[in-house]
């Protein structure tokens, strides 16, 4: 909701056009038509996330930058509008692709972790007190290969965060262990099916036992796949759920989508331009996918759950990178969804990572998204009856390659701000909210050489009570 008005937004990642562009929510559901913001030419972002990054109760924008090698913050103004972008390098040659956020070190200020596929590691950005970050710091294993996916959690019990990561390259699944000073250790990693290509991940617990379980969207052989905790802090394959051949499902969610408060699982399907959807029975198993058209040659890359109609029904959002768009299922009563709308990016957008906050505090949630053919983060402002404002754009220098986004409170003034992975430039770019839905310019920190930060989450690593950001280094 990124300009409080209760009503929750859409913000997307648009790969070809290097922007991002917000959807402002309307009480109906329906959006207003988007706002585009640059990430910069050539910044190709990937992937987008919201928080409040500098804790002034607005929600903020981070794109992962594939292109340009950084993190792209845009601090929300509360308005629904952003500031210019700020990034942040995650490191020369870095190409970060996924980006997330949490609180990694305790001390209250979030952080954000993206990983690059190319120099096969995963990045964490330290926040401080003032929405700022730290300097990358890089962490890497002999089994990581192409990370492409971050997911956070406490998995191993020990009241600090983990990094769950997806490696595409070598087809397992790591567990980076956290030790709430903000480093990380490789406790342990899965194999998968060869050719299994595992993208986006999620954890959660689906068969009722009160303990973490993992799944995972495997584009390579078209599968959806449940690891399950089951002695101590170690993981199996319990269950294989299809999505078809030549499905090729990229990102993935949870949420209940028939209202039984049982876990259910989205995943986008790129190759078949569908949004697949299992619903669970609530023992680590599912009912048979069912899928919606979002789209003639959409190509949906990621996926986000959330009520953006305020029915109390759970809507589902994806990014089409194909098709320059976004798409809203809004959901009915039973497994239907009532009706879908389609949002437009300017040609070429290429939205490739999309989040959901009320960026201008008017309780209508907008949308932001990642935009890497235009490399520019585009917000649409949420408005009534179903719909979104024209999108706002914000931008940062060309040929960045923007990947990923998070979304979090980065300096402490309560309001959201947005950090974005830059994979060329191998930085982190920071827009810094205002709280009326603009932001400040964007900040950039550099990831390191030969970096190439490809997704990135915001969490407080090492217990300072400041956000921190975390990169996965493609």
């Amino acid at each position: 909701d990124f300009n409080n008005d209760s009503i929750l937004d859409i913000a997307a990642a648009n790969f070809r056009i290097d922007n991002v562009v917000i959807f402002i929510g309307n009480r109906n559901g329906t959006f207003a038509n988007a706002v585009s913001y640059s990430t910069s030419v050539g910044s190709d972002p990937s992937a987008i996330i919201t928080a409040d990054f500098n804790h002034d109760t607005i929600l903020d924008l981070a794109v992962a930058n594939s292109g340009r090698g950084n993190v792209g913050i845009l601090f929300g103004i509360g308005d629904g509008t952003f500031s210019a972008v700020i990034t942040y390098s995650t490191g020369f040659q870095s190409h970060p692709d996924s980006i997330t956020t949490g609180y990694l070190n305790k001390d209250l200020w979030l952080d954000i972790i993206a990983a690059d596929s190319t120099s096969d590691n995963v990045i964490v950005l330290l926040g401080h007190d003032n929405g700022t970050f730290g300097a990358a710091t890089s962490f890497t294993d002999n089994s990581f290969s192409n990370p492409s996916g971050l997911a956070l959690g406490d998995v191993n019990y020990d009241n600090y965060l983990d990094i769950i990561v997806t490696n595409f390259g070598n087809d397992n699944v790591g567990i980076l262990g956290g030790d709430g000073n903000g480093s990380f250790t490789l406790n342990r990693s899965y194999q998968l099916l060869t050719g299994a290509g595992p993208k986006g991940i999620v954890i959660g617990d689906f068969n009722g036992n009160g303990r973490w379980d993992i799944i995972v969207a495997e584009s390579g052989i078209g599968a959806v796949n449940l690891l399950v905790r089951y002695i101590g802090a170690d993981f199996r394959t319990e269950l294989t759920c299809a999505t078809g051949s030549g499905t090729h499902p990229y990102g993935i969610a949870v949420g209940s989508f028939n209202n039984d408060s049982r876990l259910d699982i989205v995943v986008a399907n790129s190759a078949t331009n569908t949004a697949g959807i299992f619903f669970g029975r609530g023992d680590g198993t599912f009912e048979p996918q069912m899928t919606f058209n979002v789209g003639e040659n959409a190509h949906p890359q990621s996926v986000f759950v959330g009520d953006l109609d305020k029915d109390n029904i759970t809507d589902i959002a994806t990014a089409n990178t194909n098709g320059d768009s976004i798409t809203v299922l809004f959901g009915f009563e039973n497994t239907s969804f009532a009706s879908t709308a389609t949002y437009q990016l300017r040609p070429g957008g290429a939205p490739y990572a999309l989040a959901v906050a009320d960026f201008n505090e008017d309780n209508i949630l907008d949308i932001v998204t990642v935009n890497k053919g235009t490399e520019n983060i585009a917000i649409f402002f949420g408005y009534k009856y179903m719909t979104f404002k024209s999108q706002q754009t914000y931008s940062g220098q060309y040929s960045q390659r923007p990947s990923s986004m998070t979304i979090r409170d980065l300096n402490g003034d309560t309001y959201l701000d947005i950090a974005t992975t830059f994979a060329a430039s191998g930085s982190v770019g920071i827009l810094f909210g205002n709280g009326s839905g603009t932001f400040g310019e964007l900040t950039m920190y550099s990831v390191g050489v030969n970096s190439y930060p490809y997704e990135c989450i915001a969490i407080d690593v090492n217990n300072d009570n400041k956000t921190d950001i975390v990169v996965a280094n493609a």
